[in-house]
């Protein structure tokens, strides 16, 4: 989800390549003639003109872009971009001024706790409190005895706020107290549990097994994350599944925000039918605007992706069952929509995020001698350059793709991922068996009587879709 920028010289014309990683961009070239400033900016209007350039040049709704908008005067990158975003369709492109800790963590290392958490709000106050949603394996959460389900109330002895909720993600070191839920309320318990965080690899094959029903063998993966450094695994994982004779796979995507276009394409391909690796089928098509439409057209860049018949273990699938929610994003959706031409894809859960654009990670280019300017070495923008399209030119599905069956994953009853308990796995192994299992027959969990809301995943990368940059 990152790019270094590879100069070219053609034609006259300062070049910069970016080569994919991130989801759903290929060679993206970006001509910066005629950016070049007439006398010697400060910090601030050397990053503002970086934003405006490629805003300008490579923004899919560059058309709508204001004119009153100065780049040289305001004093705020910040705020300039928040005024340059096209707010009607654009909830993902962003400016971050640490983009050394930004590039680890779209590598899938962090410093952090290890653990992912919904995080919502008392109605009518000024408390939160927040449900751990899964723990990483060999994290700081996971030693500390937190699991899926815990409700966290208090952080460093006081309540949760607006003022401290980001400490659950970004704090040194952090001691918790849990609560227990009640209809009514939701209570404290005396459990009070202290993490330090530590970098660490966050291993997105979260959770695999293998449920065997009467002559079924189920193949259940968690998969939170694209990175490229799952591949391994992900053909590790699907090996086993193969070898065991799995003759369904129910893929759970409900955390997963996105990711790497390399590695969406990957798993895809490992799920996808023998016929569409070998007919070099169509994974997805690449929109542009205007400008880099006719541009890529004329120096042959491809727009289009295929599925990789070069995958390390094909399943061969018919069928594939997919578990999701609102977080459910990007590459995710991708996955989703780039199958369904191909394969029978049956969704299970809540309607997905809509995102349905790519973007690329960008850092400041170099000058003529490849050195980046340091006075901005270290911002780094995020920008949506395109929407995909499957080959049946499905796009645009901006209220996200809604389930075939709806099942809430209600967090007052959270049940452990991959345990047939779990209500959206209890029902694709009832679509796949044909029997009702114990629960998808329950009834429901008793739902909050008390008011409270949601507050959207704060991390800035959740939904995004971005590209690798290079090294000279």
């Amino acid at each position: 989800m990152y790019c270094n920028q590879l100069f070219e010289k053609k034609k006259g014309i300062r070049a910069i390549r970016f080569v994919p990683i991130l989801l759903f961009v290929s060679t993206f070239v970006i001509s910066l003639s005629g950016c070049e400033k007439e006398k010697e900016p400060n910090i601030t209007q050397k990053v503002n003109n970086f934003v405006h350039n490629y805003f300008y040049l490579a923004y899919l709704w560059n058309t709508a872009l204001p004119d009153n908008v100065d780049p040289n005067s305001e004093p705020d990158p910040f705020n300039y971009i928040d005024k340059l975003i096209y707010k009607k369709y654009d909830k993902w492109s962003f400016l971050d001024d640490d983009a050394e800790t930004l590039l680890k963590e779209y590598k899938g290392v962090s410093t952090t706790y290890g653990l992912k958490l919904g995080l919502s709000r008392f109605s009518n106050t000024e408390t939160y409190f927040a449900v751990v949603q899964f723990v990483y394996a060999n994290s700081p959460a996971e030693e500390a005895g937190l699991k899926r389900g815990d409700i966290i109330v208090k952080i460093d002895n006081g309540d949760i706020t607006e003022s401290n909720y980001m400490n659950l993600y970004n704090s040194t070191n952090i001691t918790v107290q849990l609560g227990f839920y009640e209809a009514e309320s939701i209570g404290l318990t005396d459990v009070l549990i202290t993490m330090q965080s530590r970098e660490m690899y966050l291993d997105p094959v979260l959770v695999h097994k293998i449920v065997e029903k009467g002559d079924r063998k189920i193949g259940y993966l968690c998969f939170t994350d694209f990175v490229e450094a799952s591949h391994n695994k992900l053909v590790n994982v699907f090996t086993e599944f193969k070898t065991a004779n799995v003759t369904d796979v129910v893929l759970d995507l409900r955390h997963n925000p996105g990711g790497f276009v390399t590695t969406a394409n990957y798993l895809a391909s490992i799920l996808a039918p023998q016929s569409a690796l070998n007919n070099k089928s169509v994974y997805l098509e690449e929109i542009w605007n205007k400008n880099y439409t006719e541009y890529n057209n004329s120096e042959g860049h491809a727009m289009t992706q295929y599925f990789n018949h070069e995958v390390g273990v094909n399943m061969d699938l018919s069928r594939l069952y997919i578990l999701t929610s609102s977080g459910t994003a990007s590459a995710s959706e991708a996955t989703i929509v780039s199958l369904k031409p191909y394969m029978e894809v049956i969704q299970i859960g809540e309607t997905t995020h809509g995102k349905y654009c790519a973007a690329a990670l960008i850092q400041p280019p170099l000058d003529d001698e490849g050195n980046l300017d340091p006075d901005i070495a270290n911002w780094i923008l995020s920008l949506v350059i395109y929407k995909y399209a499957n080959s049946e030119g499905v796009t645009d599905f901006v209220n996200g793709i809604a389930p075939d069956y709806a099942v809430e994953d209600a967090w007052y009853d959270y049940k452990p991922l991959g345990d047939e308990s779990d209500p959206l796995l209890a029902k694709a192994i009832e679509l796949i068996t044909g029997i009702p299992t114990a629960a998808s027959m329950k009834n429901a969990a008793v739902a909050p009587n008390f008011s409270y809301q949601m507050i959207p995943d704060m991390d800035k990368r959740k939904g995004g879709m971005i590209q690798l940059r290079i090294t000279n």
